[in-house]
């Protein structure tokens, strides 16, 4: 649904007739909510975003809105401390929204949220050495599908349905090598993307 950042100056509108309006309102009460907030993208429906935080020391963490004061609130402090996990690249499937964050123990990895604090949580530990990070997260149908690298396969598709059984390598199509698979994208029932298979 886009990406938005959060400008210095704030604008005031009227009703909210369009998605762009409502963008602006909702940057507006973040901003005015929370101490250097930044909105990062508006994933999911109902006006849920993603943002990044940066609330006096509590670290840039996950939240959501409603484009009220009262319903813009922090999702998880995944990341005790001032550091924060810095979460980032927000997609929203099925109801879900999963976004890359690093909470200090895991390192790298992707989470899924429904909102609430006690439905966040970590989807898989893909990388125990922490080597790279995830990326081209794209949902089809009710599934994630994402670039991820994994010890013993190298960097290759994965998928994933929000769970952490359900969270698996689609194909190593690179075997002994890393295909890189990149610019993921949704397109009818398809996922057409990029890849070296070695061959």
């Amino acid at each position: 649904d886009g990406v938005l950042a959060l400008k210095e100056q704030h604008h005031h509108a009227g009703a909210a007739a369009s998605l762009g309006v409502r963008r602006e309102i909702m940057a507006d009460v973040i901003a005015n909510e929370f101490l250097n907030a930044a909105v990062l993208g508006i994933v999911g429906r109902n006006d849920h975003a993603g943002v990044f935080l940066d609330q006096l020391g509590a670290g840039r963490e996950p939240c959501r809105s409603d484009g009220t004061t009262v319903g813009t609130f922090a999702v998880a402090d995944l990341r005790s401390g001032p550091g924060g996990s810095e979460p980032q690249r927000f997609v929203s499937v099925a109801g879900r929204t999963f976004f890359v964050a690093n909470d200090g123990t895991f390192g790298w990895e992707i989470w899924a949220t429904d909102g609430t604090p006690a439905g966040t949580s970590l989807l898989r530990d893909i990388d125990p050495t922490n080597v790279t990070v995830p990326s081209f997260l794209v949902g089809l149908g009710n599934r994630l599908y994402f670039s991820a690298f994994s010890p013993g396969f190298g960097r290759e598709l994965w998928t994933s349905d929000g769970t952490p059984l359900g969270t698996r390598l689609v194909i190593d199509l690179n075997t002994g090598g890393n295909a890189g698979p990149a610019a993921l994208v949704a397109r009818g029932g398809s996922l057409p993307f990029a890849a070296n298979d070695g061959a």
